[in-house]
C-alpha cells in the first residue's frame, strides 16, 4: 500500500480538539474550563470565597496554566483550607515561572509532611548536561492535525493519525511497514489509542460512549472479520477508561474513576481476552494529583506521561522499573516546556516521540550535540603591567553578532566560561581613558596561561600651535615670471619653501613662504581658482615671498579665517605685517 492511498484513507475530519490535546483528555478539559468560568463570574460579582478561589487555583493548575494558577494559590496559600498538594502544586508553578527560591520554601513545606521520594528525587535532579551547553535539532516527521499512539513490547507502533489507525514501525528517521488497521466502529473520531493484546490478531482499545466516557474494548480478527467488541468491566461505569497497553497478560490503562490519587491515574489488570482480574492502582510513587496517561515501555522499563511532577513544563515523560518505585525522567531535550507523550525509538543522542506544540500532536525527531564548556581566565593590565579594574571584555565567536560579556575584577582578572568547541574568538576590550583593544585569538595558543590584554592611555590632545609672524611687507601684483615651465614644476619640488616664527602683526593667513618668486608664483597660481583674493607678499628685508590671503584686523578675524583655511591646507599659518 503506498503511503498516498494509506494518507487519503487515514485522514478523516478531526473535528473540535482542544488545545492541541489527546481527544481522551478533552472532556476533562472541557469540565475544568466550564468550572474556571463559572468561578471566574461569581469573583466579578464579588461574591468569591476562599474555598472558590482555591478551587480557581486548582483547575489553572490541573490545566497547566501555571501563571494564573500561581496568582490565585497566593492569594489563599495562608489559609488553613490549603493542603499539602496545594503547597505541591504552586511550588510546580513558581518553578515553571522561574521564581526558584520561593518555589524552594513551598517545596519544603510540602516534603515535611509527606514522603515524597519520587518527588524530591525528580525536584533535585537537573537533566542538562553540568559540563555543556545542550543544543538541540528538532526535525517534524509528519504534517498531520494529530497523531499519537503506544508502542509494543516488540518495538513495533499502534499510531492514531487523525483517528485513522495504522500499526508498523518508526525509526528516528522514518515510518516503515506501515499498515491500516480499520476497527469496526461507528466512528473513527471517537475512536482513542489501542494495543495488540496476546493473541495474534486480537486488540485492545478505548472508544467514546454514547455517555461521554471512554470504556475499553477487546475484539479479534477472525477468518478475516472482525468478532464482536466486548467492553472490559475496569470498575465504576460514570468514570473514563483509555490508553490501553498490553504486556505479558497485563493491561495498563488510565482512568479517572474514584478512589484515585489524582485526576487520571495509571492502573494495571491482569486479562484473559475481555476478562480482567485483580485490577490495582499503580500507586503513589507513578500517580500524582494530576494526569499519568499513555503507559508504554522505554528501554524494557515502564514508560509513562504526566503533568504532576516538577519536569520541563507540562507533560513530560518518565519511566520506571517494574517494581514501580523508582520514576525517572527522560532527559532534557526529549523533555521540554511543551508536551511530551511517548518516546518511540531512542539511539543515544537521537530519538523519535509524539509531542504536542501550536496546537497539534505530531511525530518529530530530536536530536542534539553538546558545546562542552572551559573558563578562560585573563588580566587587563596596562602598559606598566598594573591591573586595570572594570575593563569590559566582549568575547564573540567569527561573524557572530552576539557575544560573552564580563569586567575584570580590582586587580584587572576576569574569567568567562566558554564553549570548549569554539577556539577562534573575537576580542574586544575598552576602558575609559583607554584606546579600545580588539585582536582574534585562538585560544588553544594560550595553553594554560591566562589571557593578558594591554590597554594603552589616550594621551592628552595638546592644541596645535599657531604662528603668528611680525614683518614689514608690501603686496605684490603677480606677473609672469621670467622662467620656462618646466623651471617652475621643478621649483615646486625644491627646499626653499619653509615656515617662519617671529613677533606679532597684522593678519593674513600665509600657505607657503619661499626665497624665490618663481616657486611663489607657481604656489599662487595654483591656489587663485580656491582662493580668488589670494597675493604675493614680498618682505624686501628678510628676501622672502609670501603666498597669503588677508584675514582682516584683529585676532578674532584671524582665527575665524585659520580654522575655516585649515581644512584644506594643514600647514596654514597666521602672519600680522605692518605694524605702525
Amino acid at each position: 500500500m503506498t503511503a498516498k492511498i494509506l494518507v487519503s484513507i487515514l485522514l478523516l475530519s478531526l473535528g473540535q480538539l482542544a488545545i492541541g490535546q489527546l481527544p481522551e483528555l478533552v472532556r476533562q478539559t472541557e469540565t475544568l474550563e466550564t468550572e474556571i468560568k463559572l468561578l471566574t463570574d461569581a469573583s466579578e460579582e464579588g461574591q468569591l470565597q476562599v474555598y472558590t478561589m482555591l478551587s480557581l487555583a486548582r483547575n489553572q493548575y490541573h490545566l497547566d496554566n501555571y501563571t494564573e494558577a500561581e496568582k490565585q494559590y497566593l492569594k489563599v496559600i495562608t489559609d488553613p483550607v490549603c493542603t499539602t498538594l496545594d503547597y505541591k502544586a504552586l511550588a510546580i508553578c513558581l518553578r515553571q515561572n522561574g521564581k526558584t527560591s520561593l518555589a524552594n520554601e513551598f517545596y519544603e513545606a510540602y516534603t515535611k509532611t509527606s514522603e515524597g521520594t519520587t518527588f524530591k528525587q525528580i525536584w533535585n535532579s537537573d537533566n542538562r548536561p553540568s559540563k555543556g551547553i545542550t543544543r538541540p535539532i528538532v526535525n517534524k516527521l509528519t504534517q498531520y492535525d494529530f497523531i499519537y499512539g503506544s508502542v509494543n513490547p516488540n518495538g513495533s507502533t499502534n499510531l492514531n493519525i487523525d483517528h485513522g489507525t495504522v500499526t508498523g514501525n518508526i525509526s528516528c528517521e522514518s515510518f516503515i511497514n506501515l499498515e491500516a488497521v480499520q476497527f469496526p466502529v461507528e466512528s473513527f473520531n471517537n475512536l482513542g489509542s489501542f494495543t495488540k493484546g496476546e493473541k495474534s490478531g486480537s486488540y485492545y482499545y478505548s472508544y467514546k460512549k454514547t455517555n461521554g466516557y471512554y470504556g475499553i474494548y477487546y475484539l479479534e480478527f477472525k477468518k478475516n472479520k472482525w468478532t464482536k467488541a466486548r467492553e472490559l468491566i475496569l470498575g465504576e461505569p460514570s468514570a473514563n477508561y483509555c490508553f490501553p497497553f498490553f504486556l505479558n497478560g497485563n493491561l495498563f490503562f488510565s482512568s479517572d474513576k474514584g478512589g484515585g490519587h489524582g485526576l487520571f491515574d495509571l492502573y494495571s489488570a491482569k486479562v484473559q481476552g475481555k476478562n480482567p482480574i485483580e485490577i490495582s492502582n499503580l500507586g503513589p510513587q507513578i500517580n500524582t494529583d494530576k494526569n499519568e496517561i499513555l503507559p508504554s515501555v522505554y528501554d524494557g522499563l515502564f514508560s509513562y506521561s504526566s503533568n504532576g511532577l516538577p519536569g520541563q513544563g507540562g507533560y513530560d515523560m518518565y519511566y520506571s522499573d517494574w517494581s514501580f518505585q523508582r520514576i525517572r525522567s527522560i532527559p532534557y531535550p526529549f523533555n521540554t516546556t511543551a508536551d511530551e507523550f511517548i518516546l518511540i525509538q531512542k539511539d543515544k543522542e537521537k530519538a523519535s516521540l509524539f509531542r504536542g506544540t501550536e496546537n497539534k500532536i505530531n511525530l518529530v525527531r530530536v536530536s542534539y550535540y553538546v558545546d562542552y564548556l572551559k573558563t578562560l581566565n585573563g588580566q587587563v593590565v596596562d602598559k606598566q603591567s598594573n591591573g586595570l579594574k572594570n575593563a569590559r571584555i566582549l568575547l564573540t565567536k567569527s561573524f557572530q553578532d552576539q557575544g560573552i560579556f564580563q569586567t575584570s575584577s580590582s586587580d584587572g582578572t576576569f574569567s568567562v566560561v566558554i564553549p570548549d568547541t569554539i577556539n577562534s574568538w573575537m576580542i574586544e576590550c575598552h576602558k575609559v581613558g583607554f584606546i579600545k583593544s580588539n585582536l582574534e585569538i585562538d585560544i588553544t595558543t594560550l595553553g594554560e596561561n591566562p589571557l593578558i590584554i594591554v590597554l594603552s592611555p589616550i594621551k592628552p590632545v595638546e592644541p596645535e600651535p599657531i604662528f603668528i609672524v611680525s614683518s614689514k611687507s608690501k603686496n605684490v601684483i603677480p606677473a609672469e615670471p621670467q622662467v620656462s615651465n618646466d623651471s617652475i614644476s621643478q621649483t615646486l619640488n625644491d627646499d626653499s619653501t619653509f615656515t617662519e616664527v617671529n613677533n606679532t602683526g597684522r593678519f593674513y593667513i600665509v600657505l607657503a613662504s619661499t626665497k624665490k618668486y618663481e616657486t611663489a608664483y607657481a604656489i599662487w597660481d595654483k591656489r587663485r581658482l580656491s582662493y580668488p583674493n589670494i597675493e604675493i607678499l614680498k618682505n624686501d628685508e628678510m628676501h622672502v615671498y609670501r603666498v597669503g590671503i588677508f584675514a582682516g584686523t584683529s585676532y578674532k578675524e584671524a582665527m575665524t579665517a585659520h580654522r575655516k583655511t585649515r581644512k584644506t591646507v594643514s600647514d596654514a599659518w597666521i602672519l600680522r605685517p605692518d605694524m605702525q
